[in-house]
């Protein structure tokens, strides 16, 4: 009630905007605009991303952006995303790339890495970025091996999916996707099959214990790939693997994962709508 009546002294004409920003959205059931709250209640609101922040100012918050002004709208990151999932976990790139720029001010400035097009043409330099790589992905096979009893490919495209699984993180889609990617494989002839680039498709994420639907993606992706589809059919094709890693392997293999991927999916390789993304993550 007093945001609403402080609402109304600074605009006495605008009824449209008391009833925008209102706390309770005035439908049957009445329901509680639980980001309002959190926009109300907080000193700053802050994006995940320089997009995000940009976006909701002028989409799903724009009217609160006429109430407090701009400044409570913030754009601020820790710059973990360098230093965490390249230096760390992909020492040996860390360093090629230091060798090149002369420093490791990229880590703080990711705008550094745009003197690396320079080398784009140096063979020398593109020989030793495969060569990592590739040792990452031979790394990342034989984490695998020892703590699953499994053998993937090290020259096959290594496609993974890490994120909490959650229905707008689309990693129903993905399997969805890696059953056509198999059915496909199936409907081809022996010559086909080898023009086709090899791929491992490999998924980590946990779901919240009373999240119906995201533990039913999460059973999902063992059984449809490797249980319900192949029912029936013949041997794996040439080209195909489809690997349950089990779990509790989180924390230990983050370098063997990230340095050994080729194809990362994320959220927005499925993602509908922008605003959609920043609806769901904006808070701080």
């Amino acid at each position: 009630m007093q945001f609403l009546q402080y609402v109304e002294r600074n605009f006495p004409k605008d009824r449209d905007m008391l009833r925008n920003v209102s706390i309770i959205e005035e439908s049957q059931p009445k329901m509680v605009r639980m980001a309002f709250l959190a926009v109300i209640g907080s000193h700053k609101v802050n994006g995940v991303a320089e997009l995000h922040s940009d976006l909701i100012k002028t989409t799903i918050f724009k009217d609160f952006v006429k109430i407090y002004g701009p400044d409570k709208f913030t754009n601020v990151t820790n710059g973990i995303t360098p230093r965490r999932w390249l230096h760390q976990a992909n020492p040996r790139l860390s360093e090629l790339i230091a060798s090149k720029l002369g420093d490791d001010e990229y880590l703080k400035d990711l705008t550094h890495l745009n003197k690396l097009e320079a080398y784009v043409d140096d063979k020398s330099f593109r020989k030793e970025f495969q060569e990592i790589k590739y040792a990452n992905k031979v790394r990342l096979a034989k984490f695998i091996k020892e703590n699953n009893g499994v053998s993937v490919n090290p020259a096959a495209l290594f496609d993974i999916q890490v994120k909490r699984i959650h229905e707008y993180k689309r990693q129903q889609l993905n399997i969805f996707g890696v059953i056509h990617r198999y059915l496909t494989l199936k409907a081809m002839s022996p010559e086909e099959r080898k023009k086709v680039t090899p791929r491992v498709s490999i998924f980590g994420g946990k779901a919240a214990p009373g999240y119906w639907m995201a533990k039913t993606v999460s059973k999902t992706l063992p059984s449809s790939c490797m249980t319900n589809v192949n029912t029936g059919h013949p041997p794996r094709q040439p080209g195909w693997q489809d690997r349950q890693l089990g779990q509790g392997h989180w924390r230990s293999p983050q370098g063997h994962l990230f340095g050994g991927l080729q194809r990362q999916q994320g959220r927005d390789h499925y993602a509908s709508k922008r605003h959609q993304r920043a609806h769901l993550n904006c808070w701080h």
